[in-house]
This record gives structure tokens, sequence and C-alpha cells, in this order.
């Protein structure tokens, strides 16, 4: 467990040794679609491991593309233009890690059995990963 290993740290000189490793942080996003308020609202979040959607999904890209794209909240107030709007939310990756952790979301609740299921289709996962098309920083040039 982290917690615990960053407890038995702190008195050391290598206090902040699994977040110089293992910490990235996330902007969690808000964009209105309204052209004339296009306001965005953006919250950044440390992780120590990125915790990725993988059912109906067959690769990391598509999870990651899913994360970038986000999804739409209805009726949802905008703060720049106090309309109740369609917001889209997603998360970007705003900083990565030296060491990134993936943590494949594997188990679903599932209504038909009324418990939990394991998702044990094959989810593919390159040698060398290219987070850029997922970052903070491209979106932000575009």
């Amino acid at each position: 467990d982290l917690d615990r290993i960053e407890e038995l740290l702190k008195p050391t000189s290598q206090r902040h040794l699994l977040r110089d490793v293992f910490c990235g942080r996330r902007a969690e996003e808000l964009c209105c679609p309204d052209p004339a308020c296009g306001h965005v609202s953006t919250r950044l979040e440390q992780y120590y491991n990125l915790s990725i959607q993988i059912k109906g999904l067959s690769d990391i890209h598509e999870s990651l593309q899913a994360m970038a794209d986000g999804e739409i909240i209805e009726g949802y107030e905008c703060s720049g233009c106090k309309k109740r709007v369609n917001i889209q939310k997603r998360a970007l990756l705003a900083d990565t890690p030296n060491t990134l952790v993936v943590h494949l979301n594997r188990i679903m609740y599932s209504f038909d059995i009324d418990g939990n299921d394991k998702i044990n289709t094959y989810f593919g996962f390159p040698q060398l990963l290219n987070l850029k098309p997922y970052s903070y920083k491209a979106h932000k040039s575009e």
C-alpha cells in the first residue's frame, strides 16, 4: 500500500520518492458547448495510477481516447454563462509520472447477475505508448 510506504519514508531524506517516481496530474475539464461562452473549467488532480475503463474497448488507445473525449452531462449550469447546457466533462493528462502505472477496470457491477462481473476480453497494449494525443498541452494548442 503506497500510503504506508509514504508514511515510512516521511522521516527520511527520501520522503518524496513515491511522488517523484509515480505521481502525475490529470486535468479534469468541464467545457461549455455554447460558442458565445466557450468557458472551460479545469481542476488538476494528482494520481499515482491511471485507472482506465476497458468495457467495450479493444486497446489502451481507445480507452485513453474515451477518457479525453469524455461524456456529456445534460442540464448542467455553466459557471461562465450561467445557462443550463449539455456540458462536456473530460480528463486529460497534464503531467505524466516517470513510471506510469495503469489500472485496468476489469471488474464491473452487473445488474443481470446482481453482483460484480469480470471482463476477460483481450485488451491491447503496445510496447511503446505515445500519450501526447491525450495530453492537456496538446488540447490547449488546438
